[in-house]
């Protein structure tokens, strides 16, 4: 049976062993919708649990009011809540939970990522009733998350039998476990191809493509040997990777980039491939967190 312990809160049967899950932010927006059936297909490949996370600011208003807003905003949540799950098809050995706080989205959800196996969320979109605040939501939890944040574009439906490949950015220079950990387990639960691309500026890739290939192979040489099975191509670009990375991507089912190393600045987050690709791609895009300063992730 299901168990997620949120500050001691949401919980069911406390004596029964946990189970992974996947945590999916939900509003009432296309973007939010998407992410949810994204994430009950990674939680059928995984065998993970799914928790729904609506959070919600309170206005400030004298106590007595305030505490009856505040109740009557967790009745209007829960019951989006139950909407979006109504919409789900989720197979019965997946328990279904649901949470509602009073707490800025940016703020909860960093926070219970830290017990969760992924975190899925609607692409960033602009604000509106109902919807999580700011508008900037998968963004700000990906620069902030240290696990894996995935973000979905409004539009995305599940394909059938989806053969197309996990498409995987590194910079070439230095190896990534966790990035290219987490999409060889990818390519490994859908049974599909890797497709490594590496981008950087015209004159870099004149002076040392042979290197850089070279370099691609060894970094690979290793994944390969782990996961046999898996096909994995290479694609080499010409051009910024900000602006090169996502069209080359366009025919994959997911991309999966690094972020910043977390001990970097903000800016770099805000100049990063991974923020410019979630915040414009047409297809659903993971970032993974890096856990050393060096990184195969370009930025």
């Amino acid at each position: 049976m299901f168990v997620f312990m949120v500050t001691g809160e949401h919980t069911e049967n406390a004596g029964q062993t946990h189970r992974r899950v996947i945590i999916v932010g939900v509003d009432d927006s296309a973007e939010a919708e998407a992410a949810a059936k994204w994430a009950v297909r990674e939680a059928e490949l995984r065998t993970d649990d799914l928790l729904l996370v609506h959070a919600y600011e309170a206005p400030l208003l004298p106590h007595q009011t305030e505490t009856v807003a505040i109740a009557q905003g967790r009745r209007q949540r829960l019951a989006l809540l139950e909407r979006v799950a109504g919409t789900l098809t989720v197979p019965a050995t997946i328990h279904l939970g649901q949470l509602v706080e009073v707490d800025s989205p940016e703020a909860l959800l960093p926070r219970l990522s830290e017990q969760a196996d992924l975190t899925v969320l609607g692409q960033d979109h602009r604000s509106g009733v109902g919807h999580m605040p700011l508008g900037h939501t998968a963004s700000t939890v990906a620069s902030m998350s240290r696990h894996p944040v995935v973000a979905v574009p409004r539009g995305w439906t599940p394909q059938a039998a989806d053969r197309r490949p996990i498409a995987v950015a590194i910079d070439g220079r230095h190896p990534s476990s966790s990035t290219l950990g987490f999409a060889f387990g990818e390519a490994s639960l859908r049974r599909v191809a890797i497709l490594v691309v590496h981008s950087a500026p015209l004159a870099e890739l004149a002076d040392g493509e042979q290197d850089t290939g070279l370099n691609l192979a060894e970094i690979l040489a290793g994944w390969k040997a782990d996961y046999p099975d898996i096909e994995v191509d290479t694609q080499m670009l010409a051009g910024a990777p900000r602006d090169t990375v996502a069209s080359a991507s366009a025919n994959a089912q997911l991309l999966v980039v690094g972020s910043p190393y977390r001990g970097r600045e903000w800016t770099r987050w805000i100049r990063s491939v991974a923020r410019a690709v979630i915040d414009h791609a047409t297809y659903p895009v993971a970032v993974i967190p890096q856990q050393h300063p060096r990184s195969a992730t370009p930025d």
